[in-house]
């Protein structure tokens, strides 16, 4: 067998007590019903049927009234399945205890069962406290989640503001682009019309130098071998020789006379063949003699134009630096309104998902609040009709309406509660009470 603890002894005690209770309370009702139908039904029947009818009517009402009261009796002991704040041991008890008191008159009530309306007015009032802890709840959970609305509304509202700053700028940024654009081009056209000024007036002089080698080169790789012929190829020389016709002047009669010449081996020119390829000679040694002295002079104004075309060319440099910096800048501006696009689609979406949070918290709070309305017009107001205390009065705090404390003494498995007596607030000084209560358990203790 089980060792009797302390618990399963306050559980025998208080399951015994509320049985008791209810038996007394339903046999006492019962007794003084039971007494007013024998006496009804013993008293001698005057007057006829008229007699009877109204004894009928009386019954009636009686058996309709009875029904009324127990199916008020069936709400209040099914509202007791909510008060989560008692015990399992405590919400029997009471369940035992509800139908004798309550089917009791108050003005007929014993000052046991005054108490047990008492118990059942608090357990109720736990319950109430219960629902309007979860309405707070819900009103608290939906403040937080309107702050967090709110909160998500002025991070889309600034990332709003954001892009059109974005868009602003991007305006600016590609106006600025467009006219370093400008700016380049407007570099290049200046450097090109130096370059032609000074190539026009020094571009003689410039490739003097240069054009004289040419023209040495020439004699001594290409004209020698094609004068002295031989069984080699010789159109890779009179190609390289002709190319060269174009850069310094030869009349067209003399080349196309070298030309022919070129073509016949030595032992078949003639001497029209050799005096052309001789006199091509002597005008190629001419222009040597020339381009030597242009290269060693000096033109008038080189310096300047010199100058003008490396400033010219130095602005371009400048203009082209420019113009990837207001490159660069249009593209990081762009990707910062990119980035802002993003940012705001997920605000929007926040906002989205914090209105749909709201919503969904605003049907908890209205449905707490249909729980707490239903209760307190449904289970509390028909107990307050059956209790015979006032509905529309503030509900007791279950923790300072009654005061417990439970002694259990060593050696013996009896249990003493002592209960605190306050003005209930139907009224009633529950001094009385508790001393009649002394020794007895109350449920409104929740198991340990």
């Amino acid at each position: 067998e089980r060792p009797i603890t302390p618990r399963r002894l306050e559980e025998g005690c208080c399951f015994v007590a509320g049985f008791i209770w209810g038996v007394v309370g339903r046999l006492g009702l019962l007794g003084v019903m039971g007494l007013e139908g024998f006496a009804a039904s013993s008293s001698p029947k005057r007057g006829g049927g008229q007699a009877t009818s109204c004894e009928d009517r009386e019954a009636k009402r009686a058996r309709g009234a009875s029904a009324n009261t127990e199916e008020q009796l069936a709400t209040v002991i099914a509202a007791l399945d909510h008060a989560d704040h008692l015990s399992d041991t405590g919400k029997e008890l009471l369940r035992c205890m509800a139908a004798g008191c309550l089917s009791t008159p108050p003005e007929m009530r014993h000052e046991l069962q005054v108490a047990v309306a008492q118990m059942l007015r608090q357990a109720f009032d736990g319950i109430a406290d219960g629902l309007l802890g979860k309405l707070r709840e819900a009103s608290e959970g939906l403040r937080e989640l309107e702050d967090e609305r709110s909160l998500r509304q002025k991070e889309l509202q600034s990332g709003q503001a954001s892009l059109d700053g974005c868009a602003e700028r991007i305006l600016q940024a590609k106006s600025k682009f467009s006219e370093d654009n400008v700016a380049l081009e407007s570099s290049r056209a200046r450097l090109d019309d130096a370059r032609l000024v000074r190539e026009q007036t020094d571009g003689k002089w410039m490739g003097a130098k240069q054009l004289k080698i040419d023209v040495e080169r020439t004699i001594e790789e290409h004209y020698k071998p094609v004068l002295a012929g031989g069984d080699g190829d010789i159109k890779p020389h009179l190609d390289a020789i002709q190319s060269l016709f174009g850069h310094v002047p030869i009349e067209d009669s003399l080349s196309q006379a070298f030309s022919a010449a070129a073509k016949l081996k030595p032992p078949a020119r003639g001497n029209f063949d050799r005096w052309a390829m001789e006199q091509l000679l002597k005008e190629l040694q001419k222009h040597v003699t020339e381009l030597d002295a242009l290269a060693q002079s000096s033109p008038v104004g080189l310096e300047e134009r010199a100058r003008a075309v490396a400033e010219a060319e130095a602005g371009v440099q400048r203009a082209r630096e420019q113009q990837r910096s207001s490159a660069a800048s249009l593209r990081l501006t762009e990707l910062e309104a990119w980035e802002g696009e993003g940012a705001a689609d997920a605000a929007d979406e926040a906002v989205l998902d914090a209105e749909e949070a709201v919503g969904t918290a605003v049907e908890r709070r209205a449905g707490e609040e249909a729980a707490l309305g239903a209760f307190r017009d449904g289970p509390r107001a028909t107990l307050a009709a059956l209790a015979g205390y006032p509905s529309e009065l503030p509900k007791a705090t279950p923790a300072a309406a009654v005061q417990e404390k439970i002694v259990v003494s060593k050696g013996a498995p009896k249990q003493d509660v002592v209960m605190t007596p306050t003005k209930a607030k139907d009224g009633l000084t529950q001094t009385s009470v508790a001393e009649t209560m002394a020794g007895v358990p109350t449920p409104l203790r929740s198991s340990p």
